[in-house]
């Protein structure tokens, strides 16, 4: 995660500075570099956190909230999967599975293209590849749609499961499904129309969600926590580590080494570059979360409860809300696509939301090393498009960032503190 040179001089302690960018008043993750500190010929371990602002126009509030789009209907969704302009959403009651598809080209106008129901089971996940849709149907297990025409899905496939599919993810030809009672369950779809089971895990809580990242998956186990499973041969998954958290486990992404666990009480921010022993970076209060997805350090989080969606950027060095956006009904679920748009699935359907994109880092930072008997000097380069920025600070990683500024227009602040 961390990058840049490490410097050493007279004994002074390595500490580290992270930067960040704060323009049309989002805050979002940019470079992050490690350098040397000291102040009054005492060694110091010092983290700075720095947000460079660029307009105001939106306020210091945070993220702007812009709505894009909507489309509104009488049925809750749950997972949303964004594919060639469609946004496959995942819908329907006990009885009966639902998948709605809408037509998402003119993000400001999404369009209803058609409802498809049939079998028995809850969908709450879908996700789309290659023409085809993959529903994760609750009692129903694992449905295979042919969606290469859009107007005419077609139920191609099915694999009764041996729990209760919530969540899935796809590899190539295999399918990871989050069985809840049935663990993890690995599903060979390379013959579509007849899915097969490969090998399965049976965990020991409730398995709500699945990511994967190369043969290594990441399971949001209920009340066991984070569990990562080597699924290097699918045919027999094993067991690589665990950590146990002290409220239920319910969604969990991956972006690079770092891994978000989302659990009933707290957001979770893990570092697995070794599996075998992942690293809590950070914990923060944080209830009520269904679904997180992960684009550039920057998590979103669907809250049900309070009906919001919220970015929040996690790196090494700071954590920090960069902003809100308040539904009208409660979200169950929510993903980033390639144009940086937010979708969200609600008890009343979808919305889009705009997701900016983050101006340059500022570049050059660096601190002085015992120069001055009284303050350490912090300096760094103008960042195109920054008009503000303002410094955080910590001593250890894990406790809260402070700000020890308020928005300063100066590429350079004296830290006396």
């Amino acid at each position: 995660m961390l990058s840049g040179a490490r410097l050493r001089a007279g004994g002074i302690p390595m500490s580290r500075i992270s930067s960040r960018i704060r323009s049309r008043g989002c805050v979002l993750p940019c470079s992050i570099t490690r350098l040397l500190a000291a102040r009054i010929g005492v060694s110091l371990v010092v983290i700075w956190g720095l947000l460079a602002s660029g307009s105001s126009s939106f306020g210091d509030s945070g993220w702007d909230t812009e709505l894009v789009g909507e489309y509104t209907t009488n049925t809750a969704y749950g997972g949303i999967s964004v594919d060639s302009a469609i946004a496959y959403a995942a819908a329907g009651g006990q009885t009966y599975g639902q998948l709605d598809l809408i037509d998402v080209s003119n993000p400001s106008t999404p369009t209803l293209l058609l409802k498809w129901t049939g079998g028995t089971g809850f969908v709450s996940d879908v996700v789309t590849t290659s023409g085809m849709a993959f529903l994760a149907a609750g009692s129903g297990g694992l449905w295979v749609l042919n969606v290469s025409d859009p107007l005419s899905p077609t139920l191609i496939g099915s694999y009764d499961t041996a729990g209760d599919a919530q969540r899935l993810c796809v590899s190539g030809n295999q399918v990871c499904l989050a069985d809840m009672s049935g663990g993890l369950q690995i599903i060979d779809v390379g013959n579509p129309v007849s899915p097969s089971l490969l090998g399965s895990y049976n965990t020991p809580g409730l398995a709500y969600d699945v990511c994967t990242s190369g043969s290594t998956a990441f399971l949001a186990d209920g009340d066991s926590g984070l569990l990562i499973l080597d699924i290097s041969d699918p045919s027999s998954p094993t067991f690589v580590s665990g950590y146990p958290t002290t409220s239920t486990a319910r969604a969990v992404t991956v972006g690079g080494q770092v891994v978000c666990l989302a659990t009933s009480n707290y957001l979770e921010v893990f570092d697995v570059f070794d599996p075998t022993s992942p690293t809590l970076m950070y914990r923060f209060e944080y209830g009520n979360a269904v679904d997180i997805d992960f684009s550039a350090d920057v998590v979103l989080v669907a809250n049900a409860m309070l009906g919001l969606v919220e970015l929040i950027s996690v790196s090494e060095t700071l954590t920090a809300f960069l902003g809100t956006y308040f539904a009208s009904a409660q979200v169950h679920s929510v993903t980033v696509d390639q144009n940086d748009l937010v979708y969200a699935g609600t008890g009343q359907g979808l919305i889009i939301l705009r997701y900016p994109a983050p101006p340059p880092a500022p570049s050059g930072l660096c601190a002085s090393k015992g120069e001055f008997p009284d303050k350490v000097r912090l300096t760094w380069n103008d960042s195109f498009s920054a008009t503000e920025y303002q410094v955080y600070r910590a001593t250890s990683l894990l406790e809260p960032k402070a700000a020890v500024t308020g928005w300063i227009g100066a590429t350079s602040f004296d830290d006396t503190s």
